[in-house]
């Protein structure tokens, strides 16, 4: 799990959509099948647990939480922007080999990082 704390909020105090993107790479590259996006939304939320307050918090121009506009942002930006997800049909999405690429580089990233801070 992931404290939302650390992470980039919007000025209600909810992760903004970026912050999303490497979250949703790391819960999708798990599943060995395709998976449905509430499927998906339903583990990131369980990834980065918000406070009631927070999760239950609604756009007043949407029929959603802001939480979940902010998740299902960044599963668009990954599908259109970044072709590091895509639909293997109608309702079910897959990782592509760019999303898969992304992981590697974001542990090669993150454990560099690492390295550098016990020098």
């Amino acid at each position: 799990m992931i404290d939302y704390k650390t992470l980039r909020q919007d000025k209600n105090g909810i992760p903004v959509r970026q912050m999303y993107y490497g979250i949703v790479l790391k819960v999708a590259i798990k599943e060995k099948e395709s998976w449905t996006k509430p499927n998906l939304i339903d583990k990131l939320k369980k990834e980065v647990p918000l406070p009631p307050d927070l999760s239950t918090f609604k756009n007043p121009k949407s029929k959603h939480t802001i939480e979940y506009l902010h998740i299902d942002n960044a599963i668009h930006d990954l599908m259109f922007r970044g072709e590091a997800i895509k639909h293997s049909d109608r309702q079910h999405y897959v990782i592509t080999d760019i999303g898969k690429k992304y992981i590697k580089k974001m542990v090669f990233i993150l454990l560099s990082m690492v390295q550098s801070n016990h020098k």
